[in-house]
């Protein structure tokens, strides 16, 4: 097998993606994500991460007492 030579400088710095996305896979034996058979829970992504803005709720009542 003839591999390309190929400049591949930095390749330390995808690891950490790499592990996440084989991490984030659900295995063909258990169905699962390896992280989540390891740890119980399933991985956090980026989205989990962001915060998800909560809408403001418009209490009569309170506008009532306030007046």
């Amino acid at each position: 097998m003839v591999l390309a030579k190929k400049k591949v400088k930095g390749w330390d710095e995808l690891l950490p993606h790499a592990k996440f996305a084989f991490n984030r896979t659900p295995s063909k034996a258990t169905n699962l994500f390896p992280f989540r058979v390891m740890y119980g829970y399933n991985p956090r992504t980026p989205l989990d991460l962001t915060p998800i803005p909560t809408p403001t709720k418009f209490s009569w009542e309170a506008d009532k007492r306030a007046k």
